[in-house]
């Protein structure tokens, strides 16, 4: 496996925290990696410019590369090293492919002309975040209304297409038409040389997988984290999928992960301090903010490693990883969520 090492916070995308909100079920208790929306670098930038709360740095990938897509054909993990006190402890995390590499990444997709663009598209370089969360106007709400109904609806149109045999650039040129259609740029495109328009990660990725020409398989778990900017304000949204007949240990994976972010976005709501999701950021929610509570659950441990494209994370053992997430408004007497959409993929 090439790449680098990162462990837990040491990644500025991944922010390992370091209680267990929830345990999976699956042998280990699952490791809750809340990412505070830098989860996709992008958003460390836009969504402060639409009132979201960030933190860490947003980190520069290196130049993409492609390569052979190498998967294990349903590979059973056996045996894990867990630790001092569990060395000959047997640790099964299901049956599934898993992925160590990218596969052949076709060009970025065009972007007509008169799209309004975000500052970054055009550079890859996005502009330095304001000092503090943004409180929206009425009409600034509304816009952010619009944009997080659109990530919805495209969302939706995943949900709706998503399948075995599909690659996951066709899901990318999905995801990048119905924005176009919709007068919208895909927010992830051309963000430090993201090279499309959708981040997809299967099975063992944890986040910021890249769209390629592996297709699908029966039993994967995939992440289709999207985002869509319209109107000068980002709409942001992430549901895992399960492709066919999905083993118990992932379809308990994908149960836990929705139903962490779920009770995270319960909490929501004016004067509530941000730690109360298992997010460090200071301070308390004030009606007009927007932000995303996006956790990532692995089956087993935190630490990962990042591909030589400089953007995709893989868990280090191995273990599936599930990404959810919702963009939320404070609103004066609790919140509301701004993404919500028809069905999701996990039920």
């Amino acid at each position: 496996m090439t790449g680098v090492l990162a462990r837990g916070a040491g990644l500025a995308c991944l922010v390992a925290g370091s209680r267990k909100a929830l345990v999976c079920g699956c042998g280990e208790a699952t490791n809750t990696l809340f990412i505070s929306t830098a989860a996709c670098p992008w958003k460390a930038v836009t969504a402060w410019s639409v009132g979201g709360v960030r933190r860490g740095t947003p980190w520069a990938p290196a130049t993409h590369s492609t390569g052979s897509c190498i998967t294990s054909p349903q590979h059973t993990m056996t045996e894990q090293r867990r630790g001092v006190w569990d060395l000959f402890r047997r640790v099964n995390f299901g049956s599934y492919a898993v992925l160590d590499n990218v596969g052949e990444v076709s060009l970025p997709q065009p972007v007509p002309a008169h799209i309004p663009r975000p500052p970054y598209a055009e550079t890859g370089e996005p502009l330095p975040p304001p000092a503090t969360p943004d409180i929206h106007s009425l009409s600034g709400e509304e816009a952010m209304r619009n944009a997080c109904r659109l990530a919805a609806e495209v969302q939706n149109a995943v949900k709706e297409n998503i399948k075995a045999g599909m690659t996951t650039e066709e899901v990318d040129a999905l995801v990048h038409n119905r924005a176009i259609d919709a007068g919208a740029y895909p927010s992830p495109l051309n963000y430090r040389g993201f090279p499309k328009s959708v981040c997809t990660s299967v099975n063992n990725v944890a986040c910021h997988g890249i769209p390629d020409d592996r297709p699908l398989m029966d039993g994967d778990i995939v992440s289709v984290d999207v985002t869509v900017f319209i109107g000068g304000y980002h709409g942001d949204c992430c549901e895992t999928y399960m492709i066919g007949e999905v083993d118990d240990p992932g379809r308990h994976l994908v149960r836990a992960a929705r139903r962490c972010r779920d009770e995270a976005i319960a909490l929501c709501g004016p004067g509530v301090p941000f730690y109360a999701i298992d997010n460090f950021y200071p301070g308390e929610m004030e009606p007009g903010m927007t932000f995303t509570v996006e956790p990532v659950i692995t089956q087993g441990k935190e630490e990962v490693v990042l591909l030589e494209d400089g953007w995709t994370a893989v868990m280090l053992d191995n273990a599936r990883a599930a990404q959810f997430e919702h963009t939320v408004l404070i609103t004066d007497s609790g919140h509301e969520i701004l993404t919500e959409f028809k069905g999701n993929g996990g039920q």
